[in-house]
Order: C-alpha cells, then sequence, then structure tokens
C-alpha cells in the first residue's frame, strides 16, 4: 500500500472531516427557524449559559461520578436530576470546546491549507479527543436516564430519550456497546427479540 504524505494543515484538514463524519452532532437544533437574525446577537451564546455560569471540566467530573453513583445504587428517583444536571453540562461544556475550534471549522479548505497549525495540531487534537469524550459520556446518561425512566413505569419517556440517543451514538468502535445496549433495551420495551 502506497503511503500518502500530507503537510500538517493536510492531515488537520483530513482528520477533522473525518471526525465530522464519523461522530454525529453535539448539540440537537429543534427549531424549525433561527430565532436570531442579527450575527452580532448574544442571545443564543447566553442560553448556554446557566444560572451559575458556564460549568467547568472539574464541575462536570464531579457530576459524572455523582450521577454514575446514583445510577448505580438502584434508587432512579433520586438519580434521574443528576444524571439530567450532568448531560446538560456536559453538553454545555462540549459546547464551549468545541467554539474554541470555529473558527478552523469555519475556514475554507485554502485558508487551512495556507495556514501553519503545526504549533497549534496538538492542542486542537486534544481540544477534538476531549470533545469526542463528552458527546460519548452525554449520550451514556441519556440511556441511564431513559433505563431509570423505564423503571419508573414511565415507558413512553424512556422510549422518547431512547430514539434520542439513538439518533446521536455512533457506530464507532468506542460506542459499539452502548448503541448495542440502547437499541436492545428500545426494541425490549415493545416485545421485539432479534
Amino acid at each position: 500500500m502506497k503511503k500518502i504524505k500530507l503537510s500538517t494543515s493536510r492531515a488537520i484538514y483530513a482528520m477533522t472531516i473525518s471526525m465530522m463524519l464519523c461522530v454525529p452532532g453535539y448539540t440537537q437544533d429543534t427549531s424549525t427557524e433561527s430565532s436570531v437574525t442579527d450575527p452580532l446577537d448574544l442571545s443564543r451564546y447566553e442560553e448556554m449559559m446557566n444560572d451559575e455560569g458556564f460549568p467547568t471540566v472539574e464541575e462536570v467530573n464531579v457530576l459524572e461520578v455523582r450521577a454514575n453513583e446514583a445510577f448505580k445504587s438502584g434508587d432512579c428517583t433520586t438519580a434521574l436530576p443528576i444524571i439530567v444536571e450532568f448531560y446538560t453540562k456536559a453538553n454545555t461544556l462540549g459546547n464551549v470546546l468545541k467554539q474554541g475550534l470555529e473558527p478552523y471549522y469555519s475556514a475554507g479548505y485554502k485558508d487551512r491549507d495556507e495556514a501553519d497549525l503545526s504549533a497549534e495540531f496538538r492542542e486542537l487534537v486534544s481540544v477534538e479527543t476531549e470533545f469526542n469524550k463528552l458527546v460519548r459520556k452525554r449520550n451514556a446518561a441519556w440511556v441511564m436516564e431513559a433505563e431509570c425512566l423505564i423503571k419508573n413505569g414511565q415507558k413512553d419517556e424512556g422510549l422518547v430519550r431512547l430514539f434520542r440517543a439513538l439518533e446521536f451514538i455512533s457506530i464507532g468502535i468506542e460506542d459499539r456497546e452502548l448503541w448495542k445496549k440502547t437499541r436492545r433495551l428500545l426494541w425490549e420495551q415493545v416485545g421485539y427479540t432479534p
């Protein structure tokens, strides 16, 4: 097999395109039309911020531990609000991290090719990697939420959460077990066994 040598900027571009094709989008826009017409309007960014401001990496890590412990305890009534808080803040933190990459994503091929990003390459890859981890953790928390709702007798609400999770779970190796678990849980709720 012939090896193809790419410049650093082309390698970053290729990596980004492959990640964008393999990893589903992070946020879900359910609106049918844009409510922001002024590109300088800050309201769309302010919506991401909660009463306590933007979450930190440490805050999200602590919430992840709490959510997993509460879920494993089997007390879904206690676990549900913690799980929801975790995935909400993980989603917001992911958006913050990804926003730092936005100029790169928005740049055209020529701009990317002409930009010398070799010094930033590791930083950009590190942020993209952390972003992808947050995506997977958020998706897993959506499945935990669905399991708790089903366990608490809210099957239809649980099914809705499973639909959402399956929209965003990748078929990549990192998500394979979560995908299997989620689809089987979904099918089990309607009495189907493959």
